[in-house]
């Protein structure tokens, strides 16, 4: 009888310990060496934005990459079709402390404007950002600029730029 009590109770005992080492562990900015993945969720599709500059610290290890404006980057992007003003998600890899996010209609992307690079700032125009959704205006063909900021403890975070682009029917 004891013998059967002993195999229940190391059962029991294996069957916990297995359980605590499933659980998923929460990501922090410690976690990444360079700055989270940025996904676009539109209409339930998933595309993958295009991660541009960014800075990154975790804890003794740093990251940088510089790179072009995202409206100049548009040959290196899977453009998202859409038909109508549209709410989209911005789907982190880890969600940051603040998001902006600015567009510019192609129309206004002469080769100019595309070459200087103030012409280019002043004519972006900003969305309003909901938690982590934001609402494509009834333009079809845009190029997009996503900047995150995250600010996590003992100096780990930093900051990335990603880019997206639409395209209409």
């Amino acid at each position: 009888m004891r013998k059967y009590y002993r195999f229940l109770i190391t059962l029991c005992l294996l069957g916990t310990m297995f359980l605590f080492s499933c659980r998923s562990k929460v990501l922090t900015t410690e976690d990444f060496d360079k700055a989270p993945d940025l996904v676009i969720v539109c209409n339930g599709k998933k595309t993958p934005a295009l991660q541009a500059t960014y800075s990154w610290t975790s804890g003794s290890r740093g990251a940088e990459a510089d790179s072009d404006f995202p409206a100049r980057l548009t040959a290196l992007m899977t453009p998202i079709e859409i038909e109508k003003p549209v709410d989209v998600q911005l789907d982190f890899e880890l969600k940051p402390d603040k998001i902006e996010v600015r567009y510019w209609d192609e129309a206004v992307l002469t080769p100019a404007v595309l070459q200087n690079a103030k012409q280019l700032y002043n004519r972006a125009q900003e969305l309003e950002v909901s938690g982590s959704i934001i609402r494509l205006p009834d333009i079809k063909n845009c190029v997009y600029e996503v900047y995150a900021v995250w600010q996590g403890e003992r100096g780990t975070g930093g900051s990335s730029w990603y880019g997206f682009c639409t395209t209409g029917k």
